[in-house]
Formats: structure tokens, C-alpha cells, sequence
């Protein structure tokens, strides 16, 4: 079920008009980094959330990413 939810968010972000990449830092990995003019969002997508350490791993590529102010 988790690859097809990410599939249909693929797709979504697709339509919606959204550049969309894999973002990968170190061996951790954001599921879609989608551009939109010159604003990133950051998806991570997963079919269950509740484990504390599913959350974690989640989490932690999210977490990392350092945002730059314009």
C-alpha cells in the first residue's frame, strides 16, 4: 500500500504543476523535494506513522534540512 500512496502523491504533485525530485542526504532520503516557481516543499510519505522508530526514521531527513532565507 506505501508504494502506491507514493505514487499517487507523485502524480498529484505532477498535475498540480510541481517539479518534483528525490532528495537524498547522506543515506537518508526525503521522498519529493517539488518546486514551484522558487519555493521547495518536502514530502515524506508513509502508509503508517505510529511506530515511535517509523516516526523517527521519518522524520529524521526532514529534520536535516537546512533551509535558506532569500
Amino acid at each position: 500500500m506505501g508504494f502506491s500512496i507514493v505514487n499517487i502523491v507523485y502524480f498529484e504533485l505532477l498535475r498540480h504543476g510541481y517539479q518534483v525530485n528525490i532528495g537524498k542526504l547522506g543515506n537518508t532520503e526525503v521522498d519529493f523535494v517539488a518546486r514551484n516557481q522558487n519555493a521547495y516543499t518536502y514530502f515524506q510519505v508513509t502508509a503508517d506513522m505510529t511506530g515511535d522508530e517509523t516516526f523517527a526514521r521519518e522524520m529524521r531527513p526532514l529534520e536535516s534540512i537546512q533551509l535558506q532565507r532569500y
